[in-house]
């Protein structure tokens, strides 16, 4: 017979494993702040939102039209949502 978790109990340590992973990627954001490389894949409102080498998300914010690009990015502001730019 398999071993089988209760619905509630399993929910609850899944957000449990969730918020870890989203503490553990920030702290990991803010203690790796080196350049990135970025392929910026959509635009949403006033920001090109792309994805780094460690696949955490960045937005954007500039003028020129960098859809579809590949960048690098040495200076951006880390915050938990996820990192934000200006090129």
């Amino acid at each position: 017979m398999k071993p089988e978790i209760k619905g509630d109990i399993a929910k609850a340590r899944l957000k449990q494993v969730e918020e870890l992973v989203h503490v553990k990627n920030f702290e990991f954001r803010k203690k790796h702040q080196e350049t990135l490389e970025i392929l910026v894949e959509e635009k949403k409102g006033d920001f090109y939102v792309g994805f780094d080498q460690f696949y955490n998300k960045i937005h954007i914010e500039t003028d020129k039209d960098i859809l579809k690009n590949w960048l690098f990015i040495e200076s951006y502001e880390v915050k938990e949502e996820g990192n934000y730019a200006q090129f």
